[in-house]
Protein backbone atom coordinates (compact mmCIF):
# COMPACT_ATOMS: atom_id res chain seq x y z
CA UNK A 1 0.00 0.00 0.00
CA UNK A 2 1.28 3.59 -0.26
CA UNK A 3 0.08 6.87 -1.29
CA UNK A 4 -0.44 7.16 -4.90
CA UNK A 5 -0.63 10.93 -4.92
CA UNK A 6 -1.09 12.42 -8.47
CA UNK A 7 -2.36 9.06 -9.37
CA UNK A 8 -5.36 9.59 -8.12
CA UNK A 9 -6.11 12.26 -11.08
CA UNK A 10 -7.27 9.62 -13.29
CA UNK A 11 -9.95 8.13 -11.16
CA UNK A 12 -11.33 11.42 -10.52
CA UNK A 13 -11.38 12.51 -13.92
CA UNK A 14 -13.14 9.09 -15.06
CA UNK A 15 -15.52 9.96 -12.23
CA UNK A 16 -16.14 13.27 -13.65
CA UNK A 17 -16.61 11.68 -17.03
CA UNK A 18 -19.04 9.85 -15.81
CA UNK A 19 -21.29 12.62 -14.74
CA UNK A 20 -21.08 14.16 -18.23
CA UNK A 21 -21.61 11.38 -19.77
CA UNK A 22 -25.43 10.84 -17.71
CA UNK A 23 -26.30 14.17 -18.09
CA UNK A 24 -25.34 15.80 -14.92
CA UNK A 25 -22.92 17.93 -16.22
CA UNK A 26 -21.12 19.37 -19.71
CA UNK A 27 -17.40 20.07 -20.20
CA UNK A 28 -18.42 23.64 -20.91
CA UNK A 29 -20.75 25.03 -18.66
CA UNK A 30 -19.26 26.68 -16.19
CA UNK A 31 -19.56 25.07 -12.72
CA UNK A 32 -20.51 28.24 -10.30
CA UNK A 33 -23.71 26.10 -9.88
CA UNK A 34 -21.92 23.49 -8.12
CA UNK A 35 -18.39 25.34 -6.93
CA UNK A 36 -19.11 28.77 -6.26
CA UNK A 37 -16.17 29.69 -4.26
CA UNK A 38 -14.55 29.25 -7.65
CA UNK A 39 -16.61 32.53 -9.22
CA UNK A 40 -15.22 34.28 -6.49
CA UNK A 41 -11.44 34.05 -7.14
CA UNK A 42 -9.49 36.63 -8.59
CA UNK A 43 -6.59 36.33 -11.14
CA UNK A 44 -3.52 37.56 -9.93
CA UNK A 45 -1.73 39.77 -12.25
CA UNK A 46 1.22 41.47 -10.61
CA UNK A 47 2.52 42.77 -7.53
CA UNK A 48 3.10 46.30 -6.53
CA UNK A 49 6.80 48.01 -5.95
CA UNK A 50 5.64 47.28 -2.17
CA UNK A 51 5.09 43.56 -3.14
CA UNK A 52 0.93 44.23 -2.32
CA UNK A 53 -0.58 41.69 -4.70
CA UNK A 54 -2.94 42.73 -7.73
CA UNK A 55 -5.69 41.16 -8.49
CA UNK A 56 -8.43 41.29 -10.80
CA UNK A 57 -12.01 39.84 -11.18
CA UNK A 58 -11.78 36.85 -14.18
CA UNK A 59 -13.70 37.68 -16.77
CA UNK A 60 -13.97 34.13 -18.77
CA UNK A 61 -15.52 31.09 -17.30
CA UNK A 62 -14.50 27.92 -15.51
CA UNK A 63 -15.05 24.86 -16.59
CA UNK A 64 -14.94 21.22 -15.97
CA UNK A 65 -13.01 20.69 -19.39
CA UNK A 66 -10.77 23.39 -17.97
CA UNK A 67 -10.02 22.05 -14.39
CA UNK A 68 -9.64 18.49 -15.70
CA UNK A 69 -6.77 20.04 -18.08
CA UNK A 70 -4.87 22.47 -15.85
CA UNK A 71 -6.56 25.45 -18.12
CA UNK A 72 -8.37 27.23 -15.38
CA UNK A 73 -6.08 29.58 -14.13
CA UNK A 74 -5.41 27.60 -10.84
CA UNK A 75 -2.31 26.33 -9.59
CA UNK A 76 -0.70 24.51 -6.72
CA UNK A 77 1.03 27.09 -4.76
CA UNK A 78 4.39 25.67 -4.56
CA UNK A 79 4.71 25.34 -8.05
CA UNK A 80 4.29 29.18 -8.88
CA UNK A 81 6.21 32.16 -8.08
CA UNK A 82 3.10 34.30 -8.10
CA UNK A 83 1.80 31.99 -5.58
CA UNK A 84 4.91 31.65 -3.74
CA UNK A 85 4.79 35.50 -3.53
CA UNK A 86 1.25 35.92 -2.48
CA UNK A 87 1.48 32.64 0.05
CA UNK A 88 4.54 35.15 1.97
CA UNK A 89 2.97 38.35 1.72
CA UNK A 90 -0.50 37.10 3.55
CA UNK A 91 2.57 34.79 5.53
CA UNK A 92 0.28 31.72 4.76
CA UNK A 93 1.65 28.17 5.07
CA UNK A 94 1.01 25.48 2.17
CA UNK A 95 -1.48 22.48 2.59
CA UNK A 96 -2.06 23.63 5.86
CA UNK A 97 -6.00 23.18 5.39
CA UNK A 98 -7.97 19.67 5.61
CA UNK A 99 -10.00 20.52 2.73
CA UNK A 100 -9.97 21.06 -1.02
CA UNK A 101 -11.69 24.80 -1.01
CA UNK A 102 -9.82 25.62 2.18
CA UNK A 103 -6.71 24.56 0.87
CA UNK A 104 -6.19 25.90 -2.30
CA UNK A 105 -7.74 29.66 -2.46
CA UNK A 106 -4.76 30.73 -4.11
CA UNK A 107 -5.87 33.32 -6.72
CA UNK A 108 -5.67 32.09 -10.25
CA UNK A 109 -2.39 32.52 -12.20
CA UNK A 110 -4.12 33.36 -15.46
CA UNK A 111 -7.40 33.74 -17.17
CA UNK A 112 -9.45 30.51 -17.56
CA UNK A 113 -8.18 29.05 -20.71
CA UNK A 114 -5.82 30.99 -21.73
CA UNK A 115 -2.09 29.16 -20.44
CA UNK A 116 -1.73 26.10 -18.38
CA UNK A 117 -0.34 25.50 -14.77
CA UNK A 118 -0.40 22.12 -12.87
CA UNK A 119 -2.60 22.61 -9.82
CA UNK A 120 -5.71 21.54 -8.10
CA UNK A 121 -8.16 21.42 -10.58
CA UNK A 122 -8.46 18.29 -10.70
CA UNK A 123 -8.60 18.39 -7.16
CA UNK A 124 -12.41 20.86 -7.32
CA UNK A 125 -12.90 18.21 -9.95
CA UNK A 126 -13.54 15.58 -7.73
CA UNK A 127 -15.36 18.12 -5.38
CA UNK A 128 -17.64 19.03 -8.32
CA UNK A 129 -18.41 15.16 -8.38
CA UNK A 130 -19.39 15.25 -4.91
CA UNK A 131 -21.87 18.16 -5.10
CA UNK A 132 -23.26 17.09 -7.80
CA UNK A 133 -23.76 13.02 -6.64
CA UNK A 134 -24.52 14.24 -2.95
CA UNK A 135 -21.54 11.20 -1.99
CA UNK A 136 -17.67 11.93 -0.98
CA UNK A 137 -15.33 11.46 -3.49
CA UNK A 138 -14.75 8.13 -1.84
CA UNK A 139 -18.40 6.91 -1.50
CA UNK A 140 -18.70 7.73 -4.96
CA UNK A 141 -15.66 5.84 -6.53
CA UNK A 142 -17.02 2.35 -4.16
CA UNK A 143 -20.21 2.71 -6.13
CA UNK A 144 -19.12 3.60 -9.50
CA UNK A 145 -15.93 3.18 -10.55
CA UNK A 146 -13.60 0.98 -7.35
CA UNK A 147 -16.46 -1.68 -6.79
CA UNK A 148 -17.09 -2.17 -10.51
CA UNK A 149 -13.98 -2.79 -10.93
CA UNK A 150 -13.06 -4.97 -8.16
CA UNK A 151 -11.04 -2.84 -6.44
CA UNK A 152 -11.24 -3.33 -2.40
CA UNK A 153 -7.90 -1.87 -1.57
CA UNK A 154 -7.81 1.95 -1.83
CA UNK A 155 -8.90 4.79 0.13
CA UNK A 156 -9.05 8.47 0.78
CA UNK A 157 -8.55 8.39 4.85
CA UNK A 158 -6.14 5.41 6.14
CA UNK A 159 -7.48 5.39 9.70
CA UNK A 160 -10.48 3.94 8.50
CA UNK A 161 -8.92 1.20 7.12
CA UNK A 162 -6.14 -0.35 10.01
CA UNK A 163 -5.63 -3.21 7.49
CA UNK A 164 -4.39 -0.97 4.87
CA UNK A 165 -2.34 0.93 7.51
CA UNK A 166 -0.61 -1.95 8.59
CA UNK A 167 0.32 -2.70 5.09
CA UNK A 168 1.12 0.85 4.27
CA UNK A 169 4.59 2.17 2.64
CA UNK A 170 6.83 5.07 4.08
CA UNK A 171 7.81 7.86 1.42
CA UNK A 172 11.91 7.85 1.56
CA UNK A 173 14.55 10.03 0.00
CA UNK A 174 17.73 9.27 -1.51
CA UNK A 175 20.20 11.44 0.17
CA UNK A 176 23.58 13.01 -1.93
CA UNK A 177 25.28 9.85 -0.02
CA UNK A 178 23.27 8.02 -1.63
CA UNK A 179 21.61 6.50 0.81
CA UNK A 180 17.77 6.24 1.22
CA UNK A 181 16.24 7.61 4.51
CA UNK A 182 12.29 8.25 5.64
CA UNK A 183 10.73 10.98 4.67
CA UNK A 184 10.15 12.98 7.98
CA UNK A 185 8.57 16.21 6.83
CA UNK A 186 5.12 16.75 6.13
CA UNK A 187 2.97 15.04 3.74
CA UNK A 188 0.38 16.47 1.51
CA UNK A 189 -2.26 14.09 2.69
CA UNK A 190 -1.96 15.64 6.50
CA UNK A 191 -3.22 19.69 7.60
CA UNK A 192 -0.55 22.23 9.12
CA UNK A 193 -1.53 20.20 12.58
CA UNK A 194 -0.37 16.72 11.63
CA UNK A 195 -3.88 15.59 11.22
CA UNK A 196 -5.78 13.66 8.32
CA UNK A 197 -7.50 15.81 5.88
CA UNK A 198 -10.97 15.55 6.28
CA UNK A 199 -12.05 16.50 2.47
CA UNK A 200 -11.00 13.99 -0.49
CA UNK A 201 -8.61 15.41 -2.34
CA UNK A 202 -9.44 14.14 -5.80
CA UNK A 203 -5.75 15.32 -7.11
CA UNK A 204 -3.52 13.78 -4.93
CA UNK A 205 -5.31 12.24 -2.16
CA UNK A 206 -5.73 8.41 -2.51
CA UNK A 207 -3.60 5.29 -1.35
CA UNK A 208 -3.61 1.91 -2.98
CA UNK A 209 -1.37 -0.38 -4.18
CA UNK A 210 0.16 -1.62 -7.41
CA UNK A 211 -2.21 -4.68 -8.09
CA UNK A 212 -5.74 -2.31 -7.37
CA UNK A 213 -4.33 0.34 -9.72
CA UNK A 214 -3.64 -1.67 -12.23
CA UNK A 215 -7.61 -2.33 -12.20
CA UNK A 216 -7.91 0.81 -13.00
CA UNK A 217 -5.95 1.02 -16.54
CA UNK A 218 -7.67 -2.10 -17.43
CA UNK A 219 -11.26 -0.61 -16.77
CA UNK A 220 -10.04 2.12 -19.43
CA UNK A 221 -8.55 -0.41 -21.78
CA UNK A 222 -11.50 -2.10 -21.31
CA UNK A 223 -13.90 1.07 -22.32
CA UNK A 224 -12.30 0.74 -25.42
CA UNK A 225 -13.17 -2.79 -25.90
CA UNK A 226 -16.48 -2.25 -24.85
CA UNK A 227 -15.59 -5.17 -22.04
CA UNK A 228 -17.85 -5.80 -19.39
CA UNK A 229 -17.82 -3.89 -16.32
CA UNK A 230 -16.49 -0.62 -18.27
CA UNK A 231 -16.31 2.69 -16.31
CA UNK A 232 -16.95 4.73 -19.54
CA UNK A 233 -18.81 4.38 -22.80
CA UNK A 234 -16.48 3.85 -26.26
CA UNK A 235 -17.44 7.12 -26.91
CA UNK A 236 -16.86 9.20 -23.94
CA UNK A 237 -13.26 7.30 -23.73
CA UNK A 238 -12.73 9.09 -26.74
CA UNK A 239 -13.19 12.32 -25.53
CA UNK A 240 -11.14 11.33 -22.79
CA UNK A 241 -8.06 11.06 -24.67
CA UNK A 242 -9.16 13.46 -27.73
CA UNK A 243 -6.49 16.65 -27.65
CA UNK A 244 -8.23 18.95 -25.09
CA UNK A 245 -5.80 22.74 -24.80
CA UNK A 246 -6.45 25.87 -26.82
CA UNK A 247 -3.38 27.42 -28.30
CA UNK A 248 -2.31 29.43 -25.67
CA UNK A 249 -2.42 26.21 -22.86
CA UNK A 250 -0.76 24.37 -25.20
CA UNK A 251 2.06 26.70 -25.99
CA UNK A 252 2.60 26.89 -21.86
CA UNK A 253 2.73 23.07 -21.99
CA UNK A 254 5.07 22.71 -24.26
CA UNK A 255 7.46 25.21 -22.84
CA UNK A 256 7.60 23.92 -19.17
CA UNK A 257 8.41 20.50 -20.43
CA UNK A 258 11.53 21.63 -22.02
CA UNK A 259 12.25 23.78 -18.81
CA UNK A 260 14.47 21.55 -16.58
CA UNK A 261 14.36 24.55 -13.65
CA UNK A 262 10.42 23.33 -13.37
CA UNK A 263 11.47 19.94 -11.94
CA UNK A 264 13.05 21.52 -8.97
CA UNK A 265 9.67 23.45 -7.76
CA UNK A 266 7.72 20.60 -6.70
CA UNK A 267 10.09 20.03 -4.12
CA UNK A 268 8.75 22.91 -1.88
CA UNK A 269 5.57 21.83 -2.46
CA UNK A 270 6.05 18.40 -1.66
CA UNK A 271 7.72 19.51 1.84
CA UNK A 272 4.53 21.24 2.68
CA UNK A 273 6.84 24.30 3.91
CA UNK A 274 6.79 28.19 4.26
CA UNK A 275 6.17 29.94 1.51
CA UNK A 276 9.10 31.95 3.74
CA UNK A 277 11.49 28.92 2.95
CA UNK A 278 14.19 29.14 -0.32
CA UNK A 279 13.63 26.42 -2.92
CA UNK A 280 17.32 26.26 -2.95
CA UNK A 281 17.56 24.94 0.48
CA UNK A 282 15.41 22.41 0.21
CA UNK A 283 16.27 18.23 0.05
CA UNK A 284 16.60 16.69 -3.87
CA UNK A 285 12.78 15.58 -4.50
CA UNK A 286 13.73 12.16 -5.69
CA UNK A 287 11.68 10.00 -3.44
CA UNK A 288 10.62 6.45 -3.48
CA UNK A 289 8.03 4.23 -1.51
CA UNK A 290 9.46 1.48 0.63
CA UNK A 291 8.10 -0.78 3.20
CA UNK A 292 8.89 0.30 6.93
Amino acid sequence: MMWVASCTKLMTALCAMQLVERGHITLEEPVYTHIPELESLNVLTGFTDAGVPIEEKHTKPITLRLLLTHSSGLTYEGMHPKTLAWLKYHGKKMNAKPTVVGRFDAPLVFEPGESWAYGPGVDYAGLLVERISGLTLEEYMKKNLWGPLGITDATFFPSTRPDLQERMAEMSGRGEDGKLSVHAGKMPFVDEKGEEVTGCMGGQGSFTCAKEYIKVLKGVLDCDEGGEGRVLSKESLEVFFKPQLGEGSRAMLNAVVQDDAVCLIPTLFFQGGSANDDIGEQRNGRYTQTRS
